[in-house]
């Protein structure tokens, strides 16, 4: 007999895993929509690191409301983040991207502005679509040399 059995002690059960107790489940809300988000829960929606969010905050590029020390991400900040994220994946580095955003923001309040804007806009155009046009070239030339590889890869089965 064990020494817990004789003061009149159940031994403990076999190991079991502790029940888990999920959070309560919040109704889904698409991206964009005017709920304020925590840093954590950016992440997820955009799946990149609470670290990266940091690192475009420290940049400028996103400028969140403060509650305390948290961050409060509102609709316009979900806009931001998907705008640099589509920039970075186009190759923009972290100066173009604030320019993009420069003028997402500006608000023209003289024609001089309203034509400044346009200007910037107008190059960033050019840029993009210079940059389409590089990306389908280099496309283009993959699918060539992989249909010459497929080829070859046919000829050397056949001989």
């Amino acid at each position: 007999m064990t020494d817990t059995a004789k003061r009149g002690i159940s031994p403990d059960p076999p190991h079991r895993s502790p029940e888990r107790r999920s959070a309560p489940q919040r109704p889904y809300e698409p991206p964009g929509t005017s709920r304020p988000a925590a840093i954590g829960d950016l992440a997820r929606e955009f799946d990149i690191s609470t670290r990266a969010i940091r690192f475009y905050e420290s940049r400028g590029l996103l400028r969140p409301a403060r509650r305390g020390t948290a961050r409060v991400f509102g609709p316009d900040d979900r806009q931001r983040l998907a705008l640099i994220i589509r920039a970075k994946n186009l190759g923009l580095t972290l100066e173009e991207i604030g320019e993009h955003l420069a003028v997402y923001d500006a608000a023209a309040t003289t024609s001089e502005d309203a034509a400044a804007l346009r200007e910037r806009a107008d190059r960033h155009i050019a840029a993009l679509i210079g940059k389409r046009n590089d990306l389908q070239t280099t496309l283009r030339e993959l699918r060539e040399i992989r249909a010459r590889l497929v080829a070859q890869t046919e000829r050397s089965r056949s001989s």
